[in-house]
């Protein structure tokens, strides 16, 4: 595993990242936009919590979609790498309000993504959440945190150039 790969991954993280803001604005005004904005959002995730498991292991992280257990593995990850108080200070809160939050919504990791499982069983469409207006402040949150913790775990010092859209 190269400096590269962790890199990569905190980018591809920050890019959807930045595409969940985007549809978030939209979908303020188009409904139709909430699936794919809360899909955005569910990839940024996982690729984020993949990142902090790639870097802190140095190695490449489970091939596996649950949220709730590459969570668990992250926060592993970040206690063992930046201490106990990292965790204790309210984001273990938020991070798995957001986590539970969107696994509630898409159970198997396919509902906002196809109309049907993997195994031909139809989704409850819609699975749309009636109030997610009321989750965007928690999952913005969740999301910068996450951001912050990566760059962290990399010993990266944060600055505005972190939240740039240009990969250099």
């Amino acid at each position: 595993m190269s400096d590269s790969d962790t890199s990569a991954d905190a980018y591809l993280f920050r890019c959807y990242c930045d595409a969940f803001e985007e549809l978030a604005k939209g979908a303020c005004v188009n409904r139709r936009l909430v699936l794919p904005m809360l899909y955005v959002y569910r990839h940024a995730l996982e690729l984020g919590l993949k990142c902090i498991i790639r870097e802190s292991e140095s190695k490449d992280p489970p091939k596996i979609h649950s949220l709730r257990k590459l969570w668990q593995r992250a926060k592993d990850c970040i206690e063992e790498k930046l201490g106990r108080k990292e965790i204790e200070l309210g984001s273990l809160s938020l991070i798995e309000k957001a986590i539970d939050f969107i696994g509630d919504v898409d159970i198997s990791s396919e509902t906002f993504r196809y109309s049907r499982s993997k195994r031909e069983e139809r989704h409850p469409w819609p699975r749309e959440p009636r109030n997610w207006n009321d989750y965007w402040p928690l999952l913005q949150e969740a999301h910068f945190w996450l951001n912050g913790t990566i760059l962290q775990i990399q010993d990266r010092r944060i600055d505005e150039d972190d939240f740039a859209i240009d990969p250099e």
